[in-house]
């Protein structure tokens, strides 16, 4: 089983991480945390599967797709995150059968492995997503067999096995169905709708009509899920779409006007204040980096500021 390709991450920020997993997996972030993102980790995809491991320094909503035939484990090893209001800590680990969509909102200093190998449930009804329990020890052993088939591609039999074995003996909690109070099924309504229509304009009257709740509801399944207000959400949703717009669009001039404008950002010296305290670093040097005038291989991947929570008028 030989490796076909395989790369260390060390980016200054999370569209890079995006940019570097593309040829393996399919994954984007909304930074929900002031300062600029860390990512660290490294990944390589084999003939019958794809391992890595990766851990960003900023709290965020990751989104991760699972296409059809493929199942992915994630297995967080540092830190919490959650699916919905599932929290999944370390021990656990999410299984998701293709076609799926994982949503994943993880906290600082969040760590997991991922392995994406073909659907080992052909012909069972295993779909959706389901949570495992693993003992120290198996988890001790699959940390082993991912870290040397990275490396050294020697153990990819033996995480093979591994996850199969832990799919026989360990059946999972379903996480297919919506969060299960009815402020957090608002939250994800309201996520979804705020996600396909961020290029328009969005205020919190017609979110909460689109996800049929009250202000104030949403505003507490909104906190519970994800962490911040809506209104923060949406401001952060929007800045990281200008962001990832930066980092893979060529360099011309007006572009960061141009971009600001198109998702909503009128007032352009509001803009850059709000883009320097979300990402820690001007929307300038962004499009700097992307355009290959900044050296992106010295990344120091340090926070221009003490990283604090996200403000409510961000």
């Amino acid at each position: 089983m030989a490796t076909t390709a395989s790369t260390l991450i060390h980016a200054h920020g999370l569209d890079e991480t995006c940019e570097q997993l593309a040829p393996f997996i399919n994954i984007r972030y909304v930074q929900l945390e002031r300062g600029m993102a860390c990512a660290r980790g490294a990944v390589a995809r084999m003939e019958q599967l794809t391992v890595g491991y990766l851990g960003a320094d900023r709290h965020k909503v990751e989104w991760l797709d699972v296409p059809r035939g493929q199942m992915i484990f994630l297995v967080p090893m540092h830190g919490r995150a959650r699916l919905g209001t599932t929290g999944v800590e370390p021990g656990q680990a999410i299984i998701a059968h293709g076609p799926a969509q994982l949503v994943v909102c993880t906290e600082r200093e969040y760590q997991s492995f991922f392995v994406s190998i073909p659907d080992r449930s052909v012909g069972t009804r295993c779909t959706g997503a389901r949570l495992l329990q693993a003992s120290t020890a198996r988890l001790g052993t699959f940390e082993a067999c991912a870290h040397r088939a990275i490396d050294t591609n020697v153990a990819a039999n033996t995480l093979l096995d591994v996850c199969d074995t832990w799919l026989r003996e360990e059946p999972g909690d379903d996480l297919t169905s919506p969060a299960s109070t009815a402020r957090c099924q608002a939250a994800v309504r309201a996520r979804q709708y705020i996600d396909e229509h961020l290029d328009c304009a969005l205020t919190l009257a017609s979110v909460c009509q689109a996800s049929y709740a009250s202000p104030r509801a949403l505003e507490y399944g909104f906190r519970e899920i994800y962490g911040v207000s809506p209104i923060a959400y949406i401001r952060c949703a929007r800045l990281s779409r200008v962001r990832g717009e930066l980092y893979f669009s060529p360099h011309s001039i007006g572009k960061i006007t141009q971009l600001a404008m198109k998702w909503g950002f009128w007032h352009l010296s509001q803009f850059s204040k709000d883009y320097y305290d979300l990402f820690g670093e001007l929307p300038s040097i962004t499009l700097g980096r992307a355009s290959g005038r900044i050296d992106r291989t010295g990344c120091d991947c340090v926070a221009s500021a003490p990283p604090i929570a996200v403000a409510e008028g961000l």
